[in-house]
């Protein structure tokens, strides 16, 4: 009898017919001991001779005393005591279970070679011989596996077991069915007792009543008598071994029935119902029987394991739901049937055992096989009817199983969030009768072509549908847009020449009332100085003019020359005539003196003459006489009517109209070439960008389109999931939009240097953007690799769709070129203009100064207002190289005080301007993706717009928190950080260094450091207006040297371009290094290079230490110090110094190396804070900067003291006189590398782009 036959519910009727089942199984046994092939034909009536009869005047005595029990319910109480000793019983069983079968192998194998008879050849094969092959067959024994219980009463130096290899197959036979009989007769005796059953005079009864009161091994009685009957076992297969020695010797003449006693009359007993339950091997090795659960070894939850358990014999009735489930207490699940491929089978889950599920309301099973590679699937569970006490709540679920299987993979949860994942392993149970591994992987690569080409062929029919519509949607709308333009360009055009029109008009009329008014008051020249002939000249004429140099500037002057001009000097008719002594007969009546004279021809439209007269032709060092600066000038009568003028008019406008379109033709030129350069920077970037991270992934091709299979290559080594045997990557598309999700994709090994790994995937026809992560496991709990939050993403080309442009909006208190202070004003308006080119939607929010500089703003409007709290603010609009910008202004005049900041009230009016600044967005209905704020100024945002604003309609809107100076405002840049989606600051070294910082490591987590650009507009060695010499990369060698002569010629310094000039462009503060400084100026100096110091101190007493120094240092003409701020001579020191030294102390980022680059003037810096991020060691850091994606472009230093700032200077100094080429080249390379906004601007969105996907997740 199986542990299936240990009843679980308290029903008399159910006892009763165990009683009968053990019964039957009792005799059935021991008729198969006595003839296994005699069942047939025997006559149930006749009796067992030499049974003993003590087990069935037992059964009858149970049976009696449970007819007459008055407590069958309290039996149930001490059988569950009682399990689990009665279970090692079982355990036993197990074992000689198999050998039993085995020994009936070996029996039949025996009576086979006596019917059959002796061969000539071979000699009969005696029973003594075949009893190795069943001893090999039998386990040895070892002690105490079965019988915990007893061991750990301390016994088991009893219970060592008979060596079962020294047994004949009988005695084996004889005693693997005693065990079994046994195992049944305490197992239905404890079933039996009932609580009520007298303690006196019941023999056997009274000490089954002892180990049913007893918890688990606590009877030492009980124990006493089960090894009392285990050692008359032994001591039975030790009697069975001597007969067997007796009867081989007569065993040519022995039945080979072997020894026995006679069946009962009345017992019927059929043969297939005795044969012993088939052994399964798991995958784990270990054999087990069908239906029971084994546990994979790699499963580890606490109450998943398995305890392997014996079928029932074939002859008793089906166990049931009840039953089985008591079978296999305190299991986390199990299986009935056993799984076996292409069969239904129902899984039980036990809801008590888990303690993540145990008081859960549902149970759901998701489900898969072959390593959730096929069918995957979910079921939900269902309560069984088995009864619920402590440790048992047994719920049910059916699951088909594929043909395809050999294994099955789970995890269970309830639909909340809540999972039973195996310790996050997953549960994994083994299917029989299923495919092999290798047969699946055959048939999953077959579909995977199968899915890859059917794919394919959608995605290329639906990539030419979406061709076709968009081919004709793009022959509509260019149809549309032409007419459009059509109209547009002739109401322009129209529009445009009024403008002209007007223009010419406002000049002409200007020029009329000269002509009809002010040429009446002429000014006074000195008598006799000079006349015309006629004294009146008019238009379309000649006229003598006749010029006096005696008593002038002019006097003796052997030669003399007018400059003339028209009309007041207007327009570029200038000329330059020599003029020749005059005759007597030219100035009869007129003074003696020192006349000359010259014809000038009077056009049409002139009303005035002007001139001054000069001994030089061209310019030059001649003498001029200018009417002590009034000049000489002639009335000319125009004649000339309204239709003259009108005509004018006309002629004017057309000179306005072809300015206007060369200056548009070469605006266009310059916007073009802009356009290409940013292109291709762009391009460079995100090139950069992907070197960057090449050692971790990238793709082929590098940039896919639609349609295209992207290979996905990824090395785990350089990430968390280092040591990963088997990578799996999933994804979707469309930044996580996409309604298609895909993977988990295993990736294989790429035939690749470096440990890659390789993934494939076909692109949509809709994709814009391919999405993914990498994992270490299949499952949806793993570890992952998302780029610390961000994910990755790779841009897909020739999309049928377009990326949706995203929403931001910047609040602070500072913008570029507007309200400057420091670099937060660049940040806000470089990285706006950086976000724009890439096609999405920015505005920032600014305070309504009244300092601002409003001839920077661009069709600045007033557009309404609202009300917030008791203040009344105005809201004005208007756009800043480019960007739409908002002025809020509020009625009591908080910024109307001359400056942004240096007031004690600062705080509270920029708090106030915050809240105002969402007020503002909620007022007009905006809903932008994300709000961007900026240092302490702004910082309170964050926390406004998630303790105020979470239930409106900006609920959804995510604020992201950028540091540029931790020095001021901790405690609120500490309350953004906390609050806000993401942060950042303005460098990755900077992040780092300040990571630590308490208002900044509660939520390091979230914290990243993005360097900061330069604008390339305002920064261009090829457009800046302060440059006396332009060029690019094609002429820097020349350009640069001529600003560097301009340079030495405005500082009056010694002009030689063998020696190396340093610039320094600085605020004089402790943080910029001001002995670093100083150290610079003399060291250069010594040598033997020359040195410009730009820059002012705030403190007045470091501001006198450099007063003193300049009046050293310039007593030579290699050195000048220029203590003050100039913008056009930094300008002209960027571009004409050779190399730019920025020792700081400490630099968030730093714009001062990054102009100097862009200028081809080579940096030499300490390495901290962006300062490391950007300038890269000639000698130290060409691995370095390959991960950064850029090349080596300068020197650097460690230390704080002026031996580590020689180690750089002196290298740079050695370069430039030692390898001059080179040192050109270097130039060369600082000035094509890109540091404008171009990759700070990716990084930011992609930034952006998690914080919406967070917002997406929350709805």
């Amino acid at each position: 009898c199986s542990e299936a036959c240990l009843p679980t519910v308290g029903t008399k009727a159910v006892l009763v017919e165990r009683l009968h089942e053990a019964s039957q199984a009792l005799t059935a046994e021991a008729l198969f001991r006595s003839d296994p092939g005699a069942s047939d034909t025997a006559d149930a009536s006749v009796p067992i001779e030499g049974e003993p009869k003590q087990s069935n005047v037992e059964v009858e005595r149970l049976s009696t005393a449970l007819e007459t029990t008055a407590d069958v319910v309290s039996a149930e109480a001490r059988l569950t005591a009682a399990r689990e000793t009665l279970q090692d019983l079982v355990d036993e069983r197990i074992s000689l279970m198999a050998a039993l079968g085995k020994a009936q192998d070996a029996d039949e194998e025996f009576a086979d070679e006596l019917e059959r008879g002796p061969h000539e050849d071979s000699a009969p094969t005696s029973h003594a011989a075949v009893t190795p092959k069943i001893a090999e067959s039998l386990p040895d024994a070892t002690p105490d596996e079965s019988w915990p219980a007893l061991t750990a009463a301390g016994m088991d130096d009893k219970l060592d077991p008979v060596n079962l290899k020294d047994l004949t197959a009988s005695a084996a036979v004889g005693a693997a069915t005693a065990v079994i009989a046994d195992s049944a007769k305490v197992a239905k005796a404890a079933d039996a007792v009932p609580d009520s059953m007298p303690t006196a005079g019941v023999g056997e009864e009274e000490a089954v009543q002892r180990a049913l009161a007893s918890e688990l091994g606590a009877s030492e009685d009980t124990l006493q008598r089960l090894t009392e009957e285990r050692a008359e076992l032994l001591a039975a297969l030790e009697q069975t071994k001597g007969s067997n020695a007796e009867k081989n010797e007569n065993e040519e003449a022995s039945d080979i029935r072997g020894g026995g006693a006679p069946l009962p009359t009345d017992t019927v007993v059929e043969m297939a119902d005795l044969n012993p339950a088939p052994t399964i091997s798991s995958a784990s090795g270990v054999t087990t029987a069908p239906g029971a659960y084994t546990a994979e070894p790699e499963q580890k939850h606490a109450v998943g394991g398995a305890v392997l358990r014996a079928p029932a014999p074939k002859d008793s009735s089906p166990l049931t739901e009840e039953e089985l489930c008591a079978v296999h207490a305190g299991q986390l699940y199990f299986f009935e049937p056993a799984l076996t491929a292409g069969r239904a089978s129902t899984l039980y889950f036990n809801r008590a055992v888990s303690d993540v599920l145990c008081t859960r309301p549902t149970i759901v099973v998701q489900f898969g096989f072959n390593h959730w590679q096929w069918e995957n699937g979910e079921v939900t569970a269902l309560p069984t009817s088995v009864p619920k006490y402590e440790g048992v709540d047994w719920w049910t679920a059916s699951v088909e199983i594929p043909v395809e299987a050999y294994e099955m993979n789970m995890v269970f949860h309830d639909s909340d969030g809540a999972y039973e994942n195996n310790c996050g392993m997953d549960f994994v149970a083994t299917v029989e009768g299923g495919m092999s591994v290798e047969a699946f992987a055959s048939i999953m690569r077959e579909k995977r072509a199968a899915v890859e080409a059917a794919r394919r062929e959608a995605v290329a029919k639906e990539i030419a549908a979406r061709q076709a519509i968009a081919g004709e949607e793009v022959a509509r709308m260019a149809e549309d847009a032409a007419s459009l333009e059509a109209e547009g360009k002739g109401r322009r055009a129209a529009e445009v020449l009024a403008s002209d029109r007007r223009i010419a008009e406002e000049a002409i009329s200007s020029e009329r009332w000269q002509a009809e008014h002010a040429s009446r008051e002429l000014p006074v020249a000195a008598k006799g100085r000079y006349f015309s002939k006629p004294a009146k000249p008019a238009a379309n004429s000649v006229v003598t003019v006749l010029y006096n140099a005696e008593d002038s500037p002019l006097d003796g002057a052997g030669k003399v020359f007018i400059v003339l001009g028209r009309n007041g000097w207007q327009g570029a008719l200038k000329e330059t005539l020599q003029m020749r002594p005059a005759t007597k007969t030219d100035t009869r009546n007129k003074p003696v003196g020192q006349w000359w004279k010259v014809a000038v021809e009077i056009p049409e439209g002139v009303w005035q003459l002007d001139f001054v007269a000069t001994t030089q032709e061209g310019q030059g060092d001649g003498y001029f006489d200018n009417n002590s600066m009034q000049d000489y000038h002639i009335r000319v009568e125009h004649n000339m009517s309204d239709t003259d003028w009108e005509a004018r008019i006309a002629a004017k406008a057309k000179e306005v109209t072809a300015a206007r379109e060369m200056a548009e033709a070469k605006e266009t030129i310059r916007a073009e070439e802009r356009k290409a350069r940013r292109t291709v920077q762009r391009a460079k970037a995100l090139e950069a960008v992907r070197r960057s991270q090449a050692h971790i992934w990238y793709s082929e091709p590098a940039e896919p389109r639609v349609g295209d299979t992207v290979k996905i290559y990824y090395n785990p080594s350089n990430t968390l999931l280092k040591g990963c045997e088997t990578v799996y990557m999933r994804g979707s598309w469309n930044r996580w939009k996409h309604s298609a999700l895909w993977g988990p994709v295993t990736m294989e090994p790429a035939d690749t240097d470096g440990g890659h790994m390789i993934g494939e995937m076909l692109v949509p026809a809709d994709a814009w953007c391919m999405d993914f992560v990498f994992s270490d496991s299949p499952a949806e709990h793993a570890n992952y690799d998302n780029k610390n939050g961000l994910d990755y993403h790779l841009p897909i080309a020739a999309s049928g769709e377009k990326e949706p442009p995203m929403h931001i909006m910047h609040v602070a208190v500072e913008m570029a070129p507007i309200a400057k202070v420091g670099g937060l004003g660049d940040v806000v308006t470089s990285i706006s203009r950086a976000i724009r080119e890439l096609g999405h939607q920015v505005e920032v929010v600014l305070p309504k100064y009244d300092c601002i500089n409003y001839a920077a703003v661009q069709d600045l409007r007033e557009d309404g207002g609202f009300q917030f709290g008791s203040t009344y603010w105005r809201v004005f609009r208007g756009e800043v190289v480019g960007v739409p910008t908002f002025f809020l202004a509020p009625d009591r005049g908080d910024f109307n005080v001359g400056c942004i900041y240096g007031r004690a009230d600062d705080e509270p009016r920029f708090g106030f301007f915050c809240h105002a600044a969402l007020e503002f967005m909620l007022t007009t209905d905006r809903s932008p993706d994300i709000v961007h704020c900026h240092d302490w100024s702004s910082a309170p945002v964050a926390r406004m717009l998630s303790e105020f604003y979470g239930e409106t309609h900006l609920g959804k809107t995510q604020s992201v928190f950028t540091i540029h100076n931790l020095n001021y405002g901790a405690a609120l840049i500490g309350e953004a950080m906390h609050y806000s989606a993401m942060a950042t600051t303005v460098s990755p070294t900077y992040a780092w260094e300040v990571g630590d910082n308490p208002a900044v490591a509660p939520s390091v987590g979230k914290f990243h450091g993005i360097r900061n650009g330069i604008d390339p507009d305002i920064w261009d060695p090829e457009t800046d207006i302060w440059l006396p010499r332009h060029y690019s990369a094609d002429d820097i060698v020349e350009g640069k040297a001529a600003n560097k002569r301009a340079l030495q010629q405005r500082l009056g310094m010694a002009q030689d371009p063998d020696r190396p000039l340093v610039g320094i462009v600085t605020r004089l503060t402790a943080q910029k290094g001001i002995h670093l400084i100083q150290h610079t100026v003399h060291r250069v100096l010594e040598r033997g290079g020359q040195v410009v110091l730009l820059g002012s101190a705030p403190d007045p007493k470091v501001q006198a230490g450099f007063e003193a120094m300049r009046n050293d240092v310039e007593q030579t003409s290699h050195g000048r110090m220029v203590l003050s701020y100039d913008e056009p001579l930094s300008h002209l020191i960027y571009a004409g110094a050779d190399m730019i030294c920025v020792p700081s102390m400490f630099e968030p980022c730093g714009l001062t190396q990054l102009i100097a680059m862009r200028f081809g003037s080579v940096p030499v810096v300490r390495k901290t804070g962006g300062l490391n991020d950007t300038v890269f060691d000639i000698d130290h850091d060409k691995e370095r900067c390959g991960w950064y994606g850029y090349d080596t472009n300068g020197f650097s230093f460690e230390g704080t003291d002026s031996e580590a700032l020689d180690y750089a200077l002196n290298r740079a100094i050695d370069a430039y006189y030692d390898a001059r080429d080179w040192f050109r080249s270097l130039q060369l390379r600082c000035l094509e590398q890109d540091f404008t906004w171009n990759r700070p601007a990716l990084e930011y969105m992609e930034l952006y782009y998690q914080c919406a996907k967070w917002a997406s997740l929350s709805e």
